[in-house]
């Protein structure tokens, strides 16, 4: 019955198969397992058009990444073309922005903004909730690219997670 309601309701609003498109996306990233179709539903009352949507659901995706499945994602091969599509982040920014949630903790919940929406603050409000920046894109793709190198195939994902989790706290 829900998902009858769902299909009636994204229909009546005129971007259903963008809708239908972009949740199966979210239904089939791993990063966003703990996503459910009840918390995108909630959400769903408030999104008047395709600008609401997309906000909604990038909310929903940043709220669940942590460092390490970041980190897994990238060193198995995964690019940042697809990432940035499944996160719903503008590939045209000049420079796309990692952060995580106030209180920082290794496992704490990733943020993923576009430095025109940041303008490069160390601290940035989304949706009530506190980021702290921890690094740009550029930084970490280059730590992973230098964590398959030859000297350092050896780190395990854990062990570059608190690598990067470690600089971004001490010397970032």
């Amino acid at each position: 019955m829900l998902l009858r309601s769902a299909i009636e309701s994204f229909l009546q609003i005129g971007f259903g198969t963008v809708i239908f498109k972009r949740i199966y996306a979210i239904g089939s990233t791993k990063s966003t397992s703990k996503c459910s179709w009840r918390h995108i539903w909630e959400d769903f009352t408030s999104w008047k058009n395709e600008a609401d949507f997309q906000s909604g659901v990038k909310n929903n995706l940043n709220l669940y990444m942590k460092l390490l499945e970041l980190v897994k994602y990238f060193r198995s091969g995964g690019s940042y073309k697809d990432f940035c599509n499944e996160q719903l982040i503008d590939l045209d920014s000049e420079v796309v922005e990692i952060y995580m949630e106030e209180p920082l903790d290794l496992n704490g919940n990733l943020g993923f903004f576009e430095i025109e929406k940041t303008e490069g603050a160390s601290e940035f409000f989304n949706n009530n909730v506190k980021y702290i920046n921890l690094f740009d894109f550029y930084y970490f793709l280059d730590a992973i690219e230098d964590s398959n190198n030859d000297v350092n195939k050896g780190l395990s994902d854990e062990e570059l997670t608190k690598i990067l989790y470690d600089y971004a706290i001490n010397d970032a």
